[in-house]
């Protein structure tokens, strides 16, 4: 039990040491839903350093937020939308967006995939 948990600890780091060192950001987010099963949020539950030099915040402000907690506009542009999509019909997603949410407006090129519940 301890070797696998050692292993496990390993891979972990592993994996977050691969992600940091990528050159784009990379989040993970889960699917908050309501009484009813529709999506009403998205919880942060991964993150790499990309993303926390994006958002101008480190990671124990992001991870565990909603994303409309954390980014309210993502609502209005439409960008939540689109997420909500990937992941009721689990197609792939690939788009350019100009986002104003943020203190610097900005383009994003977003690959999103569904991944579980999110």
């Amino acid at each position: 039990d301890r070797y696998r948990a050692q292993a496990q600890t390993h891979r972990s780091d592993h994996l977050q040491t691969v992600l940091d060192n990528a050159l784009t950001a990379i989040a993970t987010l889960e699917a908050v839903r309501n009484d009813a099963g529709r999506i009403v949020d998205f919880r942060y539950t991964l993150i790499n350093r990309q993303v926390e030099k994006l958002a101008g915040r480190a990671a124990d402000q992001i991870l565990g937020r909603g994303l409309l907690e954390l980014y309210p506009a993502t609502k209005e542009s439409g960008l939540f939308a689109k997420w909500v999509e990937v992941v009721e019909t689990g197609q792939p997603l690939y788009f350019h967006e100009f986002y104003r949410g943020g203190a610097v407006p900005v383009w994003y090129e977003t690959r999103a995939i569904k991944w579980g519940d999110g």
